[in-house]
């Protein structure tokens, strides 16, 4: 359940359980491909007023690409969320930054049902790994085998004039 009935919010705090497979291209043109995301977790409510926070941090898991062999892989990360919703009878539903920070969502709704998929989706977007290795052996990072006994303690040549001056500074000291 990804959705928030304003008529049945109890004054002060809450929860909102969510859970369940959100999609993740949203039905926009271009985004079909992104498959769908588990979500699992419960969201704080905190009604005042003519305001309501919903915040949290909850569970994501979902299939994504490895960024070396390109194949699926599963991860499981968490990601935060935070939504205001203003009870103003007159604006309409907007996405608003600059009031509530600029990683809150304000949603200007008097009453009914919120739908919170759209953000949702991007606090999904916004904390996912940024690199995802798939863990095959095929792609772990291997050590090159010992090329011929050099010694690791070898200066590159390209290095051998600024070493030779570090000693010279060093003898002079």
């Amino acid at each position: 359940m990804f959705e928030l009935n304003l008529d049945r919010l109890p004054s002060g705090r809450s929860e909102l359980p969510i859970g369940g497979s959100l999609r993740l291209g949203g039905g926009s043109p271009g985004q079909e491909g992104l498959g769908d995301a588990v979500l699992r977790g419960a969201l704080q409510i905190e009604a005042m007023d003519q305001k309501i926070l919903v915040h949290g941090e909850f569970a994501v898991g979902r299939t994504m690409e490895c960024h070396r062999c390109s194949e699926p892989s599963a991860r499981e990360y968490t990601a935060q969320l935070e939504v205001l919703i203003l009870c103003n009878p007159l604006r309409g539903r907007d996405r608003d930054p600059a009031a509530g920070g600029e990683d809150s969502w304000v949603i200007h709704q008097q009453r009914g049902i919120v739908d919170l998929r759209e953000a949702l989706r991007e606090a999904v977007f916004l904390d996912e790994p940024l690199h995802v290795e798939c863990g095959r052996e095929s792609c772990l990072p291997h050590e090159p085998a010992d090329a011929g006994g050099e010694d690791e303690d070898a200066i590159d040549p390209r290095w051998a004039a600024l070493n030779e001056l570090r000693e010279r500074g060093k003898s002079n000291d």
